[in-house]
């Protein structure tokens, strides 16, 4: 009778641990996808002339919808990279910026997926920077200001970011970056 009490405990203990369940590992290609295509609907409605990475992410819910289909709720920080949008360079293969004038934002990315299919890309900012900050985002709860620390290039050395924002570099959509098109 102990032991069973023993074994149910140490059953419960490891599912309550935050260890990835096998619907995280199941979900890992399709939070990847949806993270891609977060990044690639906020460099596409960024005025600017340069391309956003992602400098850190984690899949904070996956919601079901009924069968093969499903939301993923995505937070994920950005800073911008020295690469030009025009580059055709995938925003991984670029070095980040650093100094006075380098934006960054914390932001939240719910993805529908129907299958294999990502139907629609919500995406959330809130760009740190100087007093006149803009917000792609209604919740004031995002303004996070992500000005500290990040590195220059995966993996280099650890380069110290400001927090100033160029006016001319400024979002030129303050609500909700969505869109209903299918992303292939």
């Amino acid at each position: 009778m102990n032991s069973v009490i023993f074994i149910l405990l140490g059953i419960q203990v490891l599912y309550g641990s935050g260890l990835p369940t096998y619907d995280d590992y199941n979900r890992q290609p399709q939070a990847e996808a949806a993270l891609n295509a977060s990044l690639a609907k906020l460099n596409s409605f960024l005025r600017g002339p340069n391309l956003y990475g992602v400098t850190r992410s984690f899949l904070k819910a996956s919601i079901p919808l009924g069968r093969d289909s499903y939301l993923l709720v995505i937070q994920f920080d950005v800073c911008e990279t020295s690469c030009r949008k025009n580059s055709g360079k995938h925003p991984d293969e670029c070095d980040f910026k650093f100094g006075r004038y380098a934006r960054s934002s914390r932001c939240t990315s719910i993805v529908h997926i129907s299958g294999q299919e990502i139907n629609r890309v919500t995406v959330d900012c809130s760009f740190s920077g100087d007093s006149s900050s803009e917000s792609m985002s209604s919740s004031s709860e995002e303004m996070v200001s992500m000005g500290r620390g990040r590195s220059n290039r995966r993996p280099g050395m650890q380069h110290s970011l400001g927090n100033g924002m160029s006016p001319a570099l400024r979002p030129n959509h303050q609500p909700n970056i969505s869109d209903s098109q299918k992303w292939e």
